[in-house]
């Protein structure tokens, strides 16, 4: 201490620019010690989170292996395909349903059929569209369908026919013709989803 006092001592009789860069010097010391005591702080604080962030990773590990299986079994999954049999120029198509990791395939109708069959709905249908305009309007009654099946014994024994797919879309022709009394057929589509 009696060291730093004759040092303030002798610094009175310096000149005025000596002692100005002192006292930059001064405050230089004390903003470089504040900063390096707020890294040291961020430093701790970084790695109390990057432990925490450890014990979460691990546990976000197991909850995704968990939520994909329970994804997987309990909730439906329900897909369109169009195809061509072999040495045919006729394009078929059929849904098919994975529920409790069982996977189900129906036979949904030939294309251009199902083209003339629903075209009371007005979404001028063509082969090209044909998917994107009717398996938005079949899914949710698809799923609607499926929320009274219960376990894997009920899919298991469940029989869907072609005839119950298509009658989805006929009950909602018939739905659009009531709604198109109060509203567009786009707003009918519209509060399907």
């Amino acid at each position: 201490m009696k060291n730093k006092n004759i040092e303030n001592y002798f610094e009175k009789f310096l000149p005025h620019s000596y002692i100005e860069t002192l006292e930059k010097s001064k405050l230089n010391n004390i903003g470089f010690n504040s900063l390096i005591s707020k890294r040291n702080k961020l430093i701790n604080a970084l790695k109390l989170i990057n432990v925490e962030l450890d014990k979460l990773a691990h546990e976000r590990q197991l909850l995704i292996s968990q939520t994909t299986f329970i994804k997987k079994k309990y909730i439906p999954k329900v897909y369109y395909k169009q195809y061509y049999k072999k040495n045919q120029s006729t394009l078929f198509s059929h849904i098919i349903i994975k529920y409790h990791l069982i996977s189900k395939t129906i036979y949904f109708g030939k294309v251009d059929s199902l083209i003339i069959l629903f075209s009371n709905l007005n979404l001028q249908l063509d082969v090209k569209n044909f998917k994107e305009k009717i398996f938005p309007l079949l899914l949710p009654k698809v799923l609607d369908f499926l929320s009274n099946i219960k376990n894997e014994a009920e899919f298991k024994n469940l029989k869907i026919k072609s005839t119950q797919l298509i009658s989805f879309i006929i009950e909602m022709e018939n739905n659009v013709a009531d709604f198109e009394n109060n509203g567009s057929l786009l707003d009918y589509i519209k509060s399907l989803s």
